[in-house]
């Protein structure tokens, strides 16, 4: 049994950057400690980094190791990272000194960080500057084939863009951009020096081109010149990040090294980029399994898990369903990624699914980011794999845990984002507000949100998660089980005032079986 516990500083209070690395944690049998809500800020109110850094000083002492969020330290959370006003890069620098107290307070005390390279949109409000979101996000597209990329061709169709956005609001875009990639080097060079244990600079959502891909030639020059490449990592993703880290930390205290081999569903994953990355699919994949101590195999046979990654396309996806079928009637760890479209579950793959699986059975599943079913997969197998060593209580938390997580994510991705949050959106513009910033209406569309989003959760728990049987312990080639015994309520909320998120946290009752059956 691993007695472990992890201090996290998250990026904001949202249900991907908090309650999933929790759950990753109990999955892989670590306690995650995080800051007390009402200091982590809420969405453009920002979080309390003071406050914050005297709760990890105490904190500090009483975990094996510690992940933090580099935004929230600095700016009070990654929207407000977004813009250059507030915060210079002196006072950023100011409090991001508690990193380097820590370090001296406790210095055998490991450090894993990570930041963000800034997104291209700020945050797509109905009000200024968020109105003009998507007019910074082309411009600064524009503005990297024109000036970086060589493309004159483009000049006038960047001039035009630009005169629509103030003056203003193009300084404070380029302020931000600034400041923020002088705290990525200052990272750099805290990992340089030692104060920094291991470090993951995110791509922030992005394009091929943009004002992002300099910053990331620079950082990326300067992390090799440095010869930093085993300690520091530069990849897509930001709100997947903590996940990963809880993940890695829990692979790195077993020394685990699944093997994952991956199966791409329309598009393959040299093929194809996935929206709001910059790099082809298969890399982005390749990196996070890496980070956690994996390899990708070629053949399934050789695989400790089976990773199949939903892409997009014109193709049917029944094929693609039916060898998930397959591999799990199979007996194989099978874990879905379903990043075919942005943020939510794939309707045509689920429609499918929903008659040839239990989800239940599944080793992770995101509709969101293949990093969290590539984090929730390699913990869980990562736990199987050395239960015989553990401690029972631990394991059937572990199991309960992963189930939440597979019931949350269907809850949300599937129930909420493809059923519910266009009517608590049409709701908030039928009130006059604004999807996005929700300023009078919050109330009535969190009602609305709440009340609609509970019977699509419960009928996926009645179809898919009643009574399943989970793997507890393994002991040979054979598993003991846990069985899921009661939903027992969903923890129901829009965490910020707008219709993009939703907290659907369920409670769920696993319980040994009395008799455990054999095989799997």
């Amino acid at each position: 049994m691993i007695n472990d516990s992890i201090s996290l500083i998250p990026l904001d209070n949202r249900p991907y950057t908090l309650y999933t690395p929790e759950q990753i944690g109990r999955i892989g049998g670590v306690t995650v400690r995080t800051p007390p809500r009402e200091l982590l800020g809420n969405y453009f109110e920002p979080g309390s980094p003071e406050e914050i850094g005297e709760w990890w000083s105490k904190e500090a002492s009483r975990t094996a190791a510690s992940i933090v969020a580099v935004p929230m330290l600095a700016y009070g959370g990654l929207i407000c990272s977004r813009y250059g006003s507030g915060i210079t890069v002196q006072q950023a620098k100011e409090r991001l000194q508690v990193i380097r107290r820590i370090r001296e307070q406790y210095p055998d005390h490991p450090i894993y960080a990570f930041d963000t390279i800034t997104r291209l949109a700020t945050s797509p409000t109905r009000d200024y500057p968020g109105s003009l979101s998507n007019k910074i996000r082309e411009w600064s597209i524009l503005k990297d084939k024109v000036e970086h990329a060589g493309m004159d061709h483009l000049k006038n169709s960047l001039a035009a863009v630009e005169a629509i956005i103030p003056q203003e609001l193009r300084d404070d875009y380029l302020q931000a951009r600034l400041r923020n990639v002088e705290v990525n080097q200052l990272m750099i060079e805290w990992v340089k020096e030692g104060i920094i244990d291991f470090l993951i600079i995110g791509q922030d959502d992005a394009e091929p081109y943009g004002l992002h891909r300099p910053e990331r030639n620079k950082l990326l020059e300067r992390i090799r010149a440095y010869g930093l490449g085993s300690k520091i990592k530069l990849f897509p993703g930001a709100d997947v990040i903590a996940s990963l880290l809880i993940a890695k930390r829990i692979t790195e205290s077993f020394a685990a090294s699944p093997s994952v081999y991956v199966e791409y569903s329309r598009k393959h994953g040299d093929e194809w980029i996935a929206p709001f990355q910059d790099i082809v699919y298969s890399k982005v994949v390749g990196h996070y399994i890496e980070l956690l101590g994996g390899s990708v195999v070629p053949d399934p046979n050789q695989a400790d898990l089976i990773l199949m990654a939903n892409t997009a396309g014109t193709q049917s996806v029944e094929p693609f369903a039916d060898r998930i079928r397959d591999f799990m009637a199979g007996g194989r760890h099978v874990a879905i990624g379903d990043d075919a479209r942005p943020g939510i579950s794939d309707p045509e793959l689920v429609s499918h699914l929903r008659q040839k699986i239990r989800f239940a059975d599944l080793f992770g599943y995101s509709g969101w980011n293949i990093g969290v079913s590539i984090a929730q997969s390699v913990v869980r197998w990562t736990l199987l794999d050395t239960s015989r060593e553990q401690d029972k209580g631990l394991l059937l938390l572990s199991a309960k845990s992963h189930a939440e997580l597979l019931l949350e994510a269907l809850a949300h991705e599937e129930a909420y984002r493809n059923h519910v949050r266009e009517g608590a959106a049409a709701l908030a513009r039928s009130l006059g507000d604004d999807p996005q910033r929700l300023q009078n209406g919050y109330e009535a569309v969190n009602a609305y949100a709440s009340e609609h989003t509970k019977p699509l959760g419960d009928c996926w728990y009645e179809t898919h998660f009643a009574g399943r049987k989970l793997p507890l312990k393994k002991t040979g080639s054979q598993y003991e089980y846990a069985v899921i015994r009661r939903l027992n309520g969903w923890r129901l909320a829009l965490p910020w005032n707008r219709t993009a998120e939703l907290e659907a946290f369920p409670e769920l009752t696993v319980c040994e079986l009395a008799e455990n059956q054999t095989g799997f």
